[in-house]
């Protein structure tokens, strides 16, 4: 399998689930899948692994914060 830069994050239902796991982790409140329409969760579903990944990047982006604050304030 050859990988392709140029097709990575290329429709817009890859970038919508990686924005989804990036903000589910950055935001200070709980995931709210409850009320999610129907057609969201099949883009969650078909990009699995982007909504992994923004999930990853978010958890890295807490871990980055946080050592710039520890650096700045203690």
């Amino acid at each position: 399998m050859k990988l392709n830069p140029k097709e990575f994050m290329d429709e817009t239902e890859e970038l919508h689930a990686f924005v989804i796991g990036l903000c589910e982790v950055i935001c200070p409140w709980p995931a709210f899948f409850k009320g999610m329409p129907a057609i969201e969760c099949v883009d969650l579903t078909q990009e699995y692994h982007y909504y992994m990944l923004g999930r990853a990047l978010g958890i890295y982006t807490w871990l980055v914060l946080a050592c710039i604050i520890k650096e700045f304030f203690f």
